[in-house]
């Protein structure tokens, strides 16, 4: 029997659903699920806290699936447990892909709260796991990955769909300080940050599509979206035992077997430790226009850009306003994961906005009108349209997990994980809440 296959995007933003959960095939019943036209694909946005609660439920409606299931997510793992450094797979990255695809830091920055939303999912996902009869086990790129049990392994979108595409220029390149446009056929869109979302729209989005046997996900435009739909695609292949995994034995990144050549000695020194890469001479779908939409210093070969984790404290995003009546997601793709109503802040004069969800699919009003902030940055046109926008750099604020649902092993020396077995450590009380779950919904 074909395995499962699940793609984890993780996120932990309070104001902002930044987790994606990406499916084939399976059953679900939360509302914020996107359900594309063929190949059985579905995307659900969540909080943290939300997919923790969901996760049981998810494993109730598909409980005949759970010991075969593959989950590639985007979170750090270690052979022994939480990396609490980074490993030689990050170091290699950031060194190899400077400006192009270069991971967080682990130990730095958000890393380590990374690595502690991480393994509170893993966490959950072994609770779900013992309770359906089987376990979840880490794969480290060694060996085959385990039959009748929850497999876990980890990548990272945006040096897994940059490997899909040539090399492109770094100041080419968007950057979390300077957002870039796509030219299609001569039209200026929509405007991005995220080098994952720009290496989807040069043309990565295609080899995803094709993995999943789903051309509508070409049209997906949302970060989250993107990279719970990036994490499918590795998971689907890795079930299948084509991907590629790059790294050693103290942390992996699972990619796509197909990698284009000029990648050829940057995968060499990365170091595959699972198949056997497919090298391909590759092209972008899209013209690169001139010049950023924003003007910010340009990134030098030697300057580290790092891929800041956005889901982690809110993300800085452009509020793109061209209808006087409110506020569109087809525009403003972030939108998708905000709750129902959520304060921004724009970066050029501290202004808060209220954005409230309408009525309307894909609509929100704003508080100021989108008028009134255009007017405030002498945008003097009495209608908004694409020909006469107004785009204004904002904030989302982040907020603090709550407590309650921190994860076992910050004050633990040992690891809940091992690479082979799992030796379950989740709370009584935490394991009676999903047994609960379980026996309730299921």
């Amino acid at each position: 029997m074909a395995r499962s296959s699940i793609g984890l995007d993780i996120g932990w933003s309070m104001g902002r659903r930044t987790c994606a959960l990406a499916t084939i095939d399976c059953h679900h019943d939360w509302g914020l699920i996107e359900t594309y036209q063929t190949g059985g694909v579905q995307v659900g946005l969540f909080t943290l806290t939300e997919l923790l609660a969901y996760l049981p439920r998810f494993a109730a409606l598909n409980r005949g699936k759970v010991r075969d299931i593959v989950v590639v997510l985007d979170g750090p793992i270690g052979p022994n447990g939480p990396p609490r450094q980074n490993r030689l797979v990050d170091t290699r990255c950031i060194n190899n892909m400077r400006g192009r695809a270069q991971p967080s830091q682990v130990a730095h920055g958000q890393g380590l709260e990374y690595v502690q939303h991480t393994y509170t999912v893993i966490e959950c996902l072994q609770a779900v796991s013992q309770l359906c009869g089987t376990e979840a086990v880490v794969w480290m790129g060694t060996g085959d990955i385990p039959e009748g049990k929850l497999v876990i392994a980890e990548t990272n979108p945006t040096v897994a769909l940059a490997l899909m595409l040539p090399q492109q220029g770094i100041a080419t390149l968007p950057t979390r300080h300077r957002a870039r446009r796509i030219n299609r056929n001569g039209t200026l869109y929509r405007s991005i940050r995220a080098k994952s979302d720009w290496y989807w729209e040069l043309g990565a989005k295609s080899i995803v599509a094709d993995q999943l046997a789903c051309d509508a996900i070409r049209d997906e435009t949302n970060h989250e979206r993107i990279a719970g739909l990036t994490c499918l695609a590795l998971a689907s292949q890795l079930a299948r035992r084509e991907s590629l995994a790059i790294g050693d034995n103290d942390g992996i990144y699972v990619i796509h077997n197909t990698v284009d050549t000029t990648w050829l000695g940057v995968v060499e020194l990365l170091g595959v430790v699972s198949g056997i890469p497919q090298y391909i001479q590759g092209h972008a779908e899209i013209e690169v226009p001139p010049q950023p939409i924003l003007v910010a210093e340009e990134v030098a070969e030697n300057q580290a850009d790092y891929d800041v984790k956005l889901a982690g404290d809110g993300g800085e995003f452009v509020l793109f306003l061209n209808d006087n009546g409110g506020v569109w997601e087809r525009h403003n793709e972030w939108l998708a994961g905000m709750l129902d109503e959520g304060i921004i802040m724009a970066i050029d004069n501290g202004q808060s906005i209220t954005l409230t969800r309408a009525g309307r699919a894909g609509q929100w009003t704003s508080c100021p009108t989108p008028l009134d902030l255009a007017r405030a940055r002498h945008v003097n046109e009495q209608h908004l349209s694409g020909d006469t926008p107004c785009e204004i750099p904002v904030r989302v604020e982040g907020q603090q997990l709550p407590k309650g649902i921190e994860p076992l092993w910050l004050n633990n020396a040992s690891s809940p994980l091992e690479e082979t077995k799992v030796e379950t450590k989740v709370s009584e009380t935490r394991n009676k809440g999903v047994r609960n779950r379980l026996l309730t919904l299921g």
